[in-house]
């Protein structure tokens, strides 16, 4: 019996420092994915990273920034379609109100008043489309 009990003694403590080894390897390899992530999803060339305070920065674009005439064709019908509501397109007047569709208007707003193509805008618009529903979605805003 003491033979037993002398060899649990000395199993138990090698499988508890198995375990935290396991424990802090899962916990580094999640954290590395989740930092790598955030880079990827920060880095753009017009300055506003794909988190929450860029979110925050285009709500303050949208209201900032008015657009002339000429720049009003390249704004007006841009695909700001999502899932969470029904609003399609984007208009010079009556835009949806949420606040993804407001922020994807502040980007329009910024990206066209510093001279990007009506094809980069929309490509950057997709990008945040994704940010806020595609499958690494990142939860901020609503509709």
């Amino acid at each position: 019996m003491k033979k037993n009990k002398t060899n649990t003694n000395k199993i138990l403590p090698i499988l508890i420092a198995v375990l935290v080894v396991v424990v802090v390897i899962n916990q580094y390899v999640l954290m590395t994915a989740v930092t790598g992530n955030a880079t990827q999803k920060t880095t753009n060339q017009y300055g506003v990273p794909l988190t929450q305070a860029g979110y925050d920065q285009l709500l303050g674009y949208d209201k900032s920034i008015s657009l002339d005439s000429t720049q009003m064709k390249s704004y007006v019908g841009l695909d700001v379609e999502m899932p969470c509501c029904g609003f399609k397109t984007l208009q010079a007047t009556g835009n949806c109100g949420c606040g993804h569709h407001v922020a994807l208007s502040g980007l329009a707003k910024l990206l066209i008043s510093k001279g990007y193509s009506r094809d980069q805008v929309q490509n950057e618009i997709n990008s945040w489309k994704d940010v806020f529903f595609g499958n690494n979605a990142i939860n901020m805003g609503g509709c």
